[in-house]
């Protein structure tokens, strides 16, 4: 049993190291939450189980200790991906919806005229052509 518990604290010390490394952060913390649980259920350890870690990790990636902001690597890239996920579309092959998930009309001549400007998709809606075109 002691074995157990010792490679358990291991596997959970070897996770919360690779988060934001090259594990991914999902993996990572799916493998910590897993650890955690088992961990848990060995009566002879009274650690409370770790609810919403994820969040937790995040709060202390921006914390503003020295006065500096701060953000993590994994979390730049993430944003970076999901730009690149975004703008590889077809500007026609996309349903823009707004803050509550329903469609935002967007006339096809925006559209067209969006497309000879050399500009990605972000642009189209961070420029607010979306809206209004060329009188934007």
């Amino acid at each position: 049993m002691k074995k157990l518990i010792e490679k358990l604290k291991e596997i959970e010390t070897i996770v919360e190291l690779s988060i934001g490394s090259e594990m991914t952060e999902n993996k990572a913390m799916g493998i910590y939450t897993l650890t955690n649980e088992l961990m848990c259920n060995l009566k002879k350890l009274h650690i409370p189980k770790v609810k919403n870690r994820t969040k937790q990790l995040q709060k202390t990636d921006t914390q503003n200790v020295s006065g500096r902001f701060q953000i993590s690597i994994s979390e730049i890239m993430q944003i970076k991906n999901r730009l690149r996920e975004i703008n590889n579309n077809e500007i026609n092959n996309i349903d823009f919806l707004d803050d509550k998930g329903f469609p935002i009309k967007i006339e096809q001549k925006i559209r067209d005229d969006w497309k000879f400007t050399g500009l990605n998709i972000t642009e189209f809606i961070s420029l607010g052509f979306y809206s209004k075109g060329w009188d934007s």
